[in-house]
This record gives structure tokens, sequence and C-alpha cells, in this order.
């Protein structure tokens, strides 16, 4: 019986260690990379966003590589100027933003650059109250910055614009 034992568990040893080939699992561009919790890119976005709920614009303006760069914001594409521009008019409104916590926050690496040479991507999950004086309401946002060369190229926001619109209707 013990024999048994312990051919079986050599078998699972073995079979668990052998190489298994991936025939119709062709290699993606992209497809490897790492995560990480803690990196430069990652406090620079946090930096970013302090700035934003700040209304400092010219200094957002700086973190970005070019002002050509692509905003996806709810996915209308603007540029850097456009979408400075959006938050000027929170602060016209006397809409003060402020992020309650980043619920998720980590840095893909990818093995391989994009088309665009981007290997490092930030993504962020923030909880952030508006405030109008009158009425607060909070907002899920989904933050995702292509960094390269230490600058923003690309980013992708997502959110529910309800809660904007109802607070500039308000004030």
């Amino acid at each position: 019986m013990n024999k048994i034992i312990y051919l079986l568990l050599a078998s699972s040893i073995l079979l668990a260690c052998a190489k298994k080939e991936e025939a119709n699992s062709p290699k993606m561009p992209n497809q490897n990379g790492y995560t990480v919790i803690t990196s430069e890119n990652i406090d620079m976005v946090k930096k970013f966003n302090d700035l934003a709920i700040a209304f400092d614009t010219a200094a957002m303006r700086a973190m970005y590589s070019s002002p050509q760069d692509t905003i996806n914001d709810n996915l209308m594409k603007l540029t850097v100027g456009q979408s400075l521009q959006n938050l000027a008019q929170l602060n016209a409104a006397h809409i003060k933003p402020t992020i309650k916590k980043y619920g998720a926050l980590w840095e893909t690496i990818n093995d391989e650059p994009n088309p665009k040479g981007v290997k490092n991507i930030v993504i962020a999950y923030i909880i952030m109250n508006l405030n109008n004086g009158k009425e607060s309401k909070d907002v899920l946002l989904q933050q995702v910055c292509a960094i390269k060369d230490g600058k923003i190229v690309e980013e992708w926001d997502v959110y529910d614009t309800k809660p904007f619109e109802e607070l500039m209707k308000a004030k």
C-alpha cells in the first residue's frame, strides 16, 4: 500500500513539474509583464490627482508629454487643453472635489511596448467626493494612465457624469 502511495505521489510531482506545450495559445504582444503596488509612476499619478483637486492646471499640464496627448473622458477624445477646461468649469461652479480613497491602485509594466512605445500603465479606482457647499456626492472614477519617460502620454477616465451634472445645476 505504501508503495502505491509513493508511486502516486511521485507521478503527481512529475506531472506537475513537466513542461506543458501550449500549442493553441500563441504568444500575443504585451501578453507578459508584471504588476507593482508602489512605484514612481504610481506616486506621479497620485500627485497628478492631488493637483487636479487643487485646480492647479498649469502643474497638471506639465505632467503630460505633449499638449496633443489624448484624454479619453468617458470615451470622448479630448486634448489636454480641452480636458483641463472641464476642470476649470468645476472650479467656476464652486464644486470642490476631494479624493476619499483609492479603492485600488497599481502599475502594470509590460514586457513589450505597445505601438506608441508605452510599457507602463497605472490603473486607479478612486472614490471621489464632490461638494458644492449645499450637497455632497460620491463618484467612483476609474483612471488609466499610459506613462512613457515619466510623462502621461494617454489617459482614460470613466465615471458617472450624473453627480457632476446635478451639482452644476444646483449651484
